[in-house]
């Protein structure tokens, strides 16, 4: 019986079965020097729907402040619904039917893999950014608190702490 437990929780996969799934996936190659340089000369300049912008803002707002809110067991602001989702995802289909269609005409396809890099970068950098006004909205409120020391203070520093 022991022998039968002991083969359980003494069990080690075999290596080749263990490593299969962590295969290496090749990179996706983007040649870049076929773009022409943006106004800047430096940077190519991709232009995303102002819809889109204003979508993706809203949406990642709701959802960072309900998730840093509900993080410390306080009552969180509304999450975003499945409205909100589908206002971002009917914007993101937009513009990307849009960029298709431009691809098609200048018979870029590159153009795409341009485009979607152009979006996961303005995503990133808007999730970065919509941390950093929380932290800043935050410290304010500390420095406003600190004068008059609470709990209100400790609950700020808390909240500033979990960002």
């Amino acid at each position: 019986m022991f022998d039968r437990l002991k083969k359980r929780f003494l069990w080690q996969p075999d290596p080749e079965e263990f490593v299969a799934p962590l295969r290496r996936v090749m990179p996706v190659q983007i040649h870049l020097d076929q773009f022409p340089l943006g106004i800047d000369n430096t940077r190519i300049d991709v232009a995303l729907s102002p819809i889109f912008m204003t979508r993706a803002r809203l949406f990642v707002r709701r959802r960072l402040l309900h998730d840093s809110v509900r993080q410390q067991w306080l009552e969180p602001p509304a999450a975003p619904d499945a409205s909100d989702l589908q206002a971002f995802r009917d914007a993101y289909i937009g513009m990307m039917e849009v960029g298709v269609e431009q691809a098609r005409k200048s018979e870029q396809t590159a153009s795409i893999q341009l485009l979607q890099l152009g979006v996961m970068k303005f995503v990133l950098r808007l999730v970065d950014e919509e941390f950093q006004r929380l932290r800043s909205q935050l410290q304010r409120a500390r420095h406003q608190t600190n004068k008059r020391s609470s709990s209100r203070s400790v609950e700020t520093h808390e909240r500033l702490v979990l960002l």
